[in-house]
């Protein structure tokens, strides 16, 4: 099952990039004059989670709410869920994105990562979810398929609990 998400996240990004670079190549381009921009922005996150382990990599979907505070920075929320295979159930962050040039998004992301554990009580092993603090480090870019409507392939860093994560995938995007 692992190998599937895996192979369906590496479908979906070869299967979008020529549509990203065919929009690019046409001259459009996701950086704006300073009253040109849309401030609000909502976008789903299609990707894999990764515990730098084959075996433990699993499909993690998300959404995120992001409002343009100017034309380089920008601020939202954003909720993410990942495979329970990971001991990763539920994301919760408040990304901060600095756009320094065209359609790169930087991003740094404080956060708190619901995870699931287990603990043995005698015989028993019983779930228990535990919140813990998350610093995610990424990168992004935009290419824009319309005025609205937005397509950018992203790579995350999380770390929680003395673990790291990979987070890769596209991110697909509407701005109103």
């Amino acid at each position: 099952m692992r190998m599937k998400s895996s192979l369906a996240v590496g479908c979906a990004l070869a299967l979008s990039m020529p549509l990203a670079l065919s929009a690019q190549e046409h001259g459009e381009s996701y950086e704006a004059e300073e009253h040109e921009y849309l401030r609000n922005h909502g976008a789903a996150l299609l990707g894999a989670t990764t515990h730098l382990d084959p075996e433990d990599t699993g499909f993690t979907i998300g959404v995120e709410y992001v409002r343009r505070l100017t034309r380089l920075l920008a601020i939202g929320v954003s909720v993410e869920m990942a495979s329970s295979s990971l001991e990763r159930d539920i994301i919760l962050g408040l990304p901060i994105i600095l756009y320094p040039w065209k359609g790169l998004a930087l991003v740094a992301m404080p956060g708190a990562e619901a995870a699931t554990v287990e603990e043995e009580h005698g015989a028993e092993i019983e779930e228990a979810t535990e919140a813990e603090f998350l610093m995610r480090l990424g990168v992004a870019y935009w290419f824009e398929m319309n005025e609205t409507v937005g397509v950018a392939p992203a790579i995350f860093v999380d770390h929680a609990s003395e673990r790291w994560s990979l987070v890769y995938g596209m991110v697909f995007g509407v701005a109103w």
